[in-house]
């Protein structure tokens, strides 16, 4: 999957020729988001593409703008991408397999229930019972992990970034706060994009 350049103005696609094909054909994921980085109200995915698709996609542009402490990078092989989310998602992020991000290719693991989520770079949850996601990102607090969530409903505090479907588009918010205990670096694009950001109280 070709990644789409989050840095620049404004996202490049080079397109070749349409050849004719049988039947409905379902947008790529890197051009779903290259699409919606050119768009008006950029950072919102519209569903024209499966939405599965578009958010493997996503949780891949997440990767490639986001920073972990050198600890955990230096003589790092993979990222790790560990997972618990309903099967159409899972196959999804399993095409990620391979793709490259950061110099690093992708390693997407599946966690079965009940097990911890580390040692793992990303965290991503689907489809939990509200007590088997507290129980996750509990375990995942402080652990240097980009949690991230997919459900509309998930709680606000505890996951780094909340992807949500608003109306017809794919929406992120970003906890930074949940970033900080992380120890993770988003890039400043990233958090562009983000419908909201949550920042961290400040002390007295």
């Amino acid at each position: 999957m070709p990644g789409c350049d989050w840095t620049s103005e404004r996202a490049v696609v080079p397109l070749s020729p349409p050849r004719p094909r049988p039947g409905p054909r379902r947008l790529p994921p890197w051009l779903v988001l290259a699409l919606a980085l050119i768009a008006p109200g950029a950072g919102a995915v519209p569903v024209t593409a499966s939405l599965d698709a578009a958010t493997a996609a996503y949780v891949y542009n997440l990767i490639k703008f986001t920073r972990w402490p050198e600890a955990i990078t230096e003589g790092l092989a993979a990222w790790r991408v560990c997972i618990r989310t309903g099967p159409a998602l899972a196959r999804q992020l399993e095409e990620l397999a391979g793709r490259t991000a950061q110099g690093r290719p992708l390693e997407i693991v599946r966690l079965a229930p009940g097990a911890p989520p580390g040692p793992c770079q990303v965290l991503v949850l689907q489809d939990l019972t509200a007590a088997e996601l507290r129980a996750l990102l509990r375990r995942a607090r402080r652990l240097p992990l980009l949690t991230v969530t997919t459900d509309r409903e998930t709680p606000t505090s505890g996951q780094v970034v909340r992807l949500y479907l608003e109306g017809r588009r794919i929406r992120f918010d970003i906890d930074l706060a949940a970033a900080s205990r992380a120890g993770l670096g988003l890039s400043a694009k990233l958090l562009g994009l983000a419908q909201r950001v949550i920042r961290p109280e400040a002390g007295p």
